[in-house]
């Protein structure tokens, strides 16, 4: 077949059947065990605490000073493409890498969760117990592992673990799967039990939704619930880091 038929057996061809032309990646069980086999072990030696650990966690102390008894969302924000399926390298929201001690190609999608845990009782005599939510390093059993050319190690390298993580930052971690339900437990009017949330907006548009809509469920009146006051309680926050940033610890000065 010469170019020019192929060109008009392309024409002829609805646009949205096109894609059916081309080759698709096997999802045979042989196929599944021969891309998980004959892989080297992986490392099960847990790093050494960063440096940085220290003073992040005197920064999520200074924060909870400000915020007591509320829920603090600090989303790191997720990837931005470049063209098709590249995307621009990864570079966190400046609040979420100030908190954790992250930085440039940490942690797409994650998300700093500060929460609550009453007066004197929470992470280093602060207010709040952190907790960073993220998707880990999946097993190379799993389909993640070469399929997903985000996140799949076959794809971009390996990434850190839950416990890798933890052993670095200091830092209480989960994984992503349960953001969700951590974010909106409990939420609610203080006055009847519930929890009020602080968010740092305007970074991922998927949590900025999912905080939205925790409120309006529980709100008294959703019907006359005021988002731009909301929205302005969450810029405290977000003006309470840009604070902080300025004041420059040792880690920072060096």
């Amino acid at each position: 077949m010469n170019d020019a038929e192929n060109t008009l057996n392309s024409a002829s061809q609805p646009l949205d059947e096109r894609v059916n032309n081309r080759s698709q990646r096997p999802s045979s069980a042989a196929f599944k065990a021969f891309m998980a086999s004959n892989w080297a072990p992986a490392g099960h030696q847990l790093p050494a605490r960063d440096a940085v650990a220290s003073f992040a966690a005197t920064r999520r102390k200074a924060i909870s000073e400000k915020f007591k008894g509320e829920r603090l969302v600090i989303p790191a924000g997720p990837l931005k493409v470049r063209s098709n399926d590249c995307d621009y390298r990864f570079r966190p929201h400046s609040g979420f890498a100030h908190l954790t001690g992250l930085g440039l190609d940490h942690e797409p999608d994650a998300v700093l969760i500060l929460e609550p845990a009453g007066e004197g009782k929470g992470d280093d005599g602060g207010h709040h117990r952190a907790a960073l939510y993220f998707r880990p390093l999946a097993g190379r059993d799993t389909e993640q592992f070469y399929a997903d050319s985000r996140s799949g190690e076959f794809w971009i390298g390996a990434r850190p673990t839950l416990a890798e993580f933890e052993a670095r930052l200091g830092l209480a971690t989960a994984h992503i799967d349960g953001l969700e339900a951590a974010i909106t437990k409990n939420v609610g009017a203080p006055e009847i039990g519930g929890i009020s949330i602080r968010l740092v907006r305007k970074v991922d548009e998927n949590i900025d939704a999912l905080v939205d809509t925790a409120r309006y469920n529980t709100a008294k009146d959703p019907e006359n619930l005021d988002l731009a006051v909301l929205d302005a309680l969450d810029e405290k926050l977000s003006e309470a880091l840009s604070e902080l940033r300025l004041l420059k610890d040792e880690w920072e000065i060096e």
